[in-house]
């Protein structure tokens, strides 16, 4: 018998939305039809950590499997490229370019930093904004208000440039931060507002669709 290969994987979505309910929909099909020599565990909600510690530990070998979102751009710069604001109208638009030689770069630039991605990308959508203090009606509605974002050059840029300022906490803890008041909004799309109850702690949903964002399911190369 081949010794049992027990891997982790990672991912900071809440446990009942749609990325994480189907990735342990998979962990379970694989350890079934594997007869459990392959037994695949999913921690969602950044259990295993926030996502620069995940990707950290994905890298070293620590961590095998990981979704990543908006955090690949120091190992594969091209991954940024859907982040550009306004950059895709359809999701269609978007999948067909990570299907096709954009993800081909993306994934080569993945792999010679020593890790393996998954040819399909997973959904996440275009980024809307909620707010506490105003509705974004315009550009200069952004003015002087701080949102917590995922994180990057790009999403700061972007919110500098229209006078707002971009901050960060961990995604397992912005709930607890917006409701603080530490930020003014957020950005993200509309599943993850209602998967985290956002409703409760912001009194404003602006459909901008400024970006997409999706996840790469990826693994430890020599894992």
């Amino acid at each position: 018998m081949p010794d049992t290969k027990h891997y982790r994987l990672g991912l900071n979505q809440p446990a009942g939305s749609p990325t994480a309910r189907r990735a342990i929909e998979m962990a379970e099909a694989i350890n079934q039809e594997t007869s459990g020599e392959f037994r695949l565990e999913v921690f969602p909600e950044s259990r295993l950590g926030p996502d620069p510690q995940m990707f950290a530990d994905l890298r070293a070998g620590a961590l095998e499997f990981f979704m990543a979102g908006a955090t690949l751009g120091e190992v594969a710069p091209t991954s940024a490229l859907p982040l550009l604001p306004f950059a895709f109208t359809q999701s269609k638009a978007v999948f067909a370019a990570l299907d096709g030689g954009l993800g081909d770069r993306i994934r080569g630039e993945l792999a010679a930093n020593g890790l393996h991605a998954f040819r399909r990308c997973w959904q996440n959508g275009f980024h809307h904004l909620t707010t506490s203090l105003r509705p974004i009606r315009s550009a200069n509605d952004l003015a002087g208000l701080k949102f917590r974002s995922p994180g990057g050059v790009i999403a700061a840029d972007f919110f500098k440039a229209l006078g707002a300022e971009a901050g960060m906490v961990p995604f397992s803890g912005m709930y607890e931060a917006l409701k603080a008041r530490q930020f003014d909004g957020q950005s993200d799309p509309l599943g993850v507002v209602l998967s985290l109850k956002l409703y409760e702690v912001q009194s404003y949903l602006s459909l901008t669709a400024h970006w997409w964002s999706g996840f790469t399911l990826l693994a430890n190369a020599a894992a």
